[in-house]
Order: structure tokens, then sequence, then C-alpha cells
């Protein structure tokens, strides 16, 4: 399991837990420069596809998964890692891409025009060419001629994604460019994380709330508020799944 941007393993206990139940044993890794890898940053977005590799490659070597066949399931910058990494591990039985994109340069592009107008404006002339010059071409792999033709995938993709658009998405370029072993589907609702319904996120949003409302109270009894708080939160219960999705991954593994 490869996770997102700005996230780690941690924030895909949800995906873990659906995943499990249905009898998967899950692999799921933190991208180097985040959460309890050892790296000291991210490098690149296109780092991340080498990651996996690595992670394939040891899995395999070591046989963590016993034999089994091997999934690939990747969120956004996961998505991006996982259909990157196809290239060289084509024996990869099948792979669950959602809410991905096809370029990260492009991607930081769109995401630094949502925050500053001004700055996107002025960096977009050369963006290519710096980042060229930082990072070297290793590090500005996109995912146009990923090599999928053992792996059977399917993508996912929300209309309303304000993240990952669907000008910028691995869903449209399957859309364009369909291939046998590609399944794109498309809801109409989800943002970027289709896979939680609506009612998850605002469960999710008034949590985040209520905590910082209790981080920003001087109280004497801050801590113990804290720890109650943590302590009654239900994960399982606050992050219903999104049914539709839920039944189109469902068709695809069984399938």
């Amino acid at each position: 399991l490869s996770h997102g941007f700005f996230g780690t393993h941690i924030q895909y206990l949800a995906d873990i837990y659906y995943l499990t139940k249905r009898g998967y044993t899950v692999l799921a890794y933190d991208q180097y420069g985040v959460g309890d890898s050892e790296g000291q940053n991210q490098i690149s977005l296109s780092n991340g596809i080498y990651v996996l590799e690595n992670v394939l490659h040891d899995a395999i070597k070591n046989n963590i998964n016993k034999g089994k066949d091997i999934l690939l399931y990747g969120h956004s910058w996961g998505a991006f890692v996982s259909l990157g990494a196809l290239k060289k591990y084509p024996t990869v039985k099948k792979a669950i891409i959602r809410s991905g994109f096809v370029s990260p340069t492009k991607e930081v592009l769109y995401l630094l025009k949502q925050q500053n107008k001004g700055l996107y404006y002025s960096v977009r002339p050369l963006y290519s060419f710096c980042y060229f010059l930082i990072f070297g071409m290793r590090n500005m792999k996109n995912v146009k001629s990923a090599k999928t033709n053992n792996t059977e995938i399917l993508v996912l993709h929300a209309k309303d994604d304000k993240t990952v658009p669907y000008a910028q998405s691995i869903a449209k370029r399957y859309i364009d460019h369909p291939k046998k072993n590609i399944t794109v589907r498309m809801t109409e609702q989800g943002d970027h994380n289709s896979l939680i319904a609506k009612e998850g996120l605002e469960n999710y949003a008034n949590a985040v709330s209520e905590y910082q409302k209790i981080l920003s109270d001087k109280g004497e009894d801050k801590e113990k508020r804290i720890d109650e708080f943590v302590s009654h939160l239900n994960r399982r219960e606050m992050y219903p799944y999104n049914q539709e999705v839920i039944n189109i991954i469902d068709d695809f593994l069984k399938s």
C-alpha cells in the first residue's frame, strides 16, 4: 500500500482495514523522508517510484508474500508511484490506482496555483527547466508511458476531485488512451478520497475542530481532556465507506 503526499501509512488505516477484512495481507510502508522511514527529506515525487521498486524487491527476495500474488494499492501520490513501479515489476497481479496524477511537475504547479497565483505565474515559465537542473532527469518521471500489459488495473477517480483535477489524472490518460487490461471508473462525488463517504469526511472535520479547541484551552485539565478525546475516538465507525466505490473495488478484486 502506497500512501499519498502529506501523509504516511497511518492515514490509510481505513483502507488497510477494508483490505484485511477481505483476507488480504497488507504491507504498508512510509515513503522516504516521512513517517517511520529513515530518510531526511522526500527528494522528489518521482523518487517514490524507486522507493516502491526497492520495497517490492525486498518483499519478493525475502518471500514476505509467502508465494502469494502481489497486488498494489495506491492513492494520489501512491497511485502515481504504483503505476510507475509496474514498468519494472510487470508480474504484479493487480493494481488499484485511486485519485492519481500523471505528471508530478504539473501537479505541483497546479497545487501552487491554488495556494498562490502570483507565485505560480512567476515560476511557471522556467519551472520545468529549474526542476530539471535541481533534481535531474531521474526525478522527472511521469507515467504516460507506463508498461502495464501484464497487470489488471483499476483506475478510480471522482469528478469533483479538487486536489488532482481530471485534466491531470491517470483516469483521463486511460480514457483517452484505453488499454484492455485497464478499467477506469469515474464517480460523480468523492473529492480526493472517494473511498470514504461524505459523512466520514464531515466526522473527521468535526473531530479535528474539537481537538483544536482542546489544544487552545489553557485549563489545568488539558492533558486529561486530550487523553479522553483520543480514547473515545471510534476510528472504525467514524469513517463509513462509500458503498459505490466499495462495490467497484470488490468486483475488481473478485474478477
